[in-house]
């Protein structure tokens, strides 16, 4: 058997890259605040994901994206640092100097003041230009200055549609225990219109109330740990994926019996170093490439590999099959592929092994591009794994690097010429450092392994 692998460390900054980039910064973001915030509802993450993403994925919205946190006594300490976070994803940028506009400060001020006040803010911060705002304890903005908030959140007119504006509201009760979602979230516009804006017009309040109706998420209690840092059951799940990941690879090793010790450590080193950081720089990104006397084996390595990365999903792992697409148009290949991705890390996969990324069609293989990049890769947690059929041997001659340069040559000489060498190249140049060569397997135990 003789196989290589490889690892992607990062796209070039291009169009595609920037179409999809915010996009998956925040769905990657979402899920991280996920994890801390456990006690909040699949109904609260929807609502974020399903309006932040359209937002994102929208090269013209017709309108702002708008959320209204809303937290009752016992989230009141929890409120503001959610809403600072999703403003750092939406605006990473200005993430040491976020656009916070506090209405507890205005709410001794005269209305006419306070909108003065805020609407320079909002417009100076706009124009830097800054993509994310901030406010602070929106019922304790003096009406009827609020109304200032019907131009800017209109969903026709507004003259920032590429804006995202954060409101917190603190409410003065618990929710009932007996409403339903909908009658929570009632109650937050109940509180606004009939309790804090009384004096402001019932019709007026009513209007701007309709632009955040559907946007309203009702935050429950949260607990310290999740200020603090991860609780002590999320750092030795770390430490047992590591752990997982190392008995399964060196039962691999039991197996694959003529690999060298390069691959192997190669292996082990990058699985190993990924699992343990809570933070990773990037994605972890295996590149498998086979000669014609691996190819039944490279998808088995991969499989096993893919399961041992998320057990969790070890029976209905995310495989894409690039044989299955080889004759469909690259830009229909490359949204499949995306739509894939993004279905399967929504339901929180941890690798995903695409087959055959030779035979994708070019230039769709440059969807990667973003999602493997090494600093704003949108989903750094995720493990990717490619495997690629090389069509001859390589010389017995060569060296392990000239072994290895030629998968790169021959992915991006004779498969992708087609797709823009420029591209390709500074695709192809994150796995220059970390290419390693196996050795062909003589014994029947790999053979028993993947039967």
């Amino acid at each position: 058997v003789v196989c290589f692998v490889a690892f992607f460390l990062g796209p070039p900054k291009n169009d595609m890259k920037a179409d999809f980039e915010p996009e998956g910064v925040f769905r990657n973001g979402l899920g991280n605040l996920q994890s801390k915030f456990t006690n909040q509802t699949d109904r609260f993450w929807k609502i974020l994901r399903i309006r932040g993403s359209t937002h994102l994925r929208s090269k013209d919205p017709s309108r702002p994206l708008v959320f209204l946190l809303a937290a009752p006594p016992a989230a009141h300490e929890w409120v503001d640092c959610l809403a600072i976070k999703l403003a750092e994803m939406l605006d990473s940028r200005h993430k040491n100097t976020l656009a916070r506009f506090h209405g507890e400060k205005e709410k001794a001020n005269p209305p006419d003041q306070t909108k003065i006040t805020m609407d320079n803010f909002l417009k100076e911060k706009i124009d830097v230009p800054h993509k994310a705002v901030l406010i602070h304890h929106l019922e304790l903005l003096p009406p009827p200055s609020q109304l200032l908030f019907h131009s800017y959140c209109d969903d026709q007119n507004a003259p920032y549609k590429h804006l995202a504006i954060i409101f917190t509201v603190h409410m003065p009760v618990e929710p009932s225990p007996s409403l339903s979602s909908k009658q929570a979230e009632e109650s937050v516009k109940k509180y606004l219109s009939h309790d804090v804006w009384a004096k402001g017009g019932r019709n007026a309040d009513t209007s701007l109330l309709s632009r955040v109706a559907d946007t309203v998420v009702l935050m429950n209690v949260c607990f310290v740990a999740f200020f603090l840092g991860p609780p002590k059951n999320d750092m030795k799940a770390d430490f047992e994926s590591e752990g997982v990941f190392r008995n399964g690879l060196g039962n691999l090793q039991s197996k694959f019996t003529n690999q060298t010790d390069r691959f192997w450590k190669i292996l082990r080193i990058r699985g190993s170093t990924h699992l343990r950081s809570k933070d990773p720089s990037r994605p972890l990104v295996f590149l498998l490439a086979a000669p014609p006397t691996a190819h039944e084996w490279v998808d088995c390595l991969a499989i096993k590999l893919a399961e041992m990365l998320d057990s969790r999903h070890k029976n209905t792992l995310a495989r894409f099959h690039g044989e299955k697409e080889k004759a469909n148009p690259p830009d229909q290949t490359k949204i499949t592929m995306d739509n894939f991705l993004k279905e399967k890390f929504d339901v929180s996969h941890k690798a995903v092994l695409i087959h055959h990324l030779e035979l994708l069609p070019p230039p769709s293989q440059l969807l990667f591009h973003s999602y493997c990049d090494d600093q704003n890769a949108p989903y750094k947690h995720l493990a990717i794994i490619f495997t690629v059929h090389m069509p001859v041997e390589p010389s017995p001659s060569l060296s392990s690097k000239q072994a290895e340069e030629s998968v790169k040559k021959y992915l991006s000489h004779d498969v992708w010429a087609k797709g823009g060498r420029k591209a390709d190249t500074s695709l192809l140049s994150r796995v220059a450092d970390t290419v390693v060569l196996m050795n062909g397997e003589t014994s029947g135990l790999a053979r028993d392994f993947c039967s």
